[in-house]
Order: C-alpha cells, then sequence, then structure tokens
C-alpha cells in the first residue's frame, strides 16, 4: 500500500509518501499475501531467480497454517492498512496545523508505478 501526499512550501511543492507492504486482509488472503512477497525478488531474492516462484510457493504453502492462527489472534486481518491511514491523517492534520496545505492519495496494488 502507498499513501502519498504533496504540500506547497514557499512556492515549492513537496511530496512525502508512507510506504508498506500490505498485508492480508481476511484469514483466506494469508497464503497469497505469502505467496505474492517471497514471489519478489526486489523484496527477498531466495536463491537463482528460476527457483523463486517455486520456493516462494513451498514457503507460502508450509507456513500458511501458522502464520493464519497468528492473524486470527490479531482479528483475522493484517492492521498494516489501518495503522498507515491513521499516519497519513495525523501527518496531514500536522501540516495543516503548520498552515501547510495538503493533498493526499491512496494507491492499490500498482502502488509506487502509480506516482
Amino acid at each position: 500500500m502507498v499513501h502519498s501526499s504533496r504540500f506547497t512550501v514557499h512556492g515549492d511543492t513537496i511530496g512525502i509518501i508512507l510506504l508498506n507492504l500490505g498485508g492480508p486482509d481476511s484469514l483466506q488472503a494469508v497464503r497469497p499475501f505469502l505467496y505474492n512477497l517471497f514471489s519478489d525478488r526486489k523484496i527477498i531474492q531466495l536463491g537463482p531467480p528460476f527457483l523463486q516462484k517455486p520456493l516462494a510457493w513451498l514457503i507460502s504453502t508450509l507456513r500458511s497454517k501458522k502464520t493464519e492462527s497468528y492473524y486470527s489472534l490479531i482479528g483475522g486481518r493484517s492492521p498494516i492498512l489501518d495503522i498507515t491511514n491513521a499516519q497519513a491523517k495525523a501527518l496531514e492534520k500536522s501540516l495543516s496545523k503548520s498552515g501547510v496545505g495538503s493533498q493526499s492519495t491512496t494507491h492499490g496494488e500498482s502502488g509506487v508505478s502509480e506516482l
């Protein structure tokens, strides 16, 4: 998830980008989330490139049940989106109190490439 804010100070536009790797939004999303996480060589490199996806499949398959049990203890989903949104709102509020106008946007899965 990507949350971006743009604001102007002394005529200059400045951008702040809050990034996170996301998280599963349900227990059913845990295994696909783990697979996507471990498939992405920009996040973690698991051996030679041709082994990345098979290893990601293996890890996500072996770890999904245990990981689901952890998420079930905290409401069945990742809190990261709520936390990042709260941080973005607090940042906007702080900027506003300083007299800085801001505009913010939340970006989906394509995230940074949208910016």
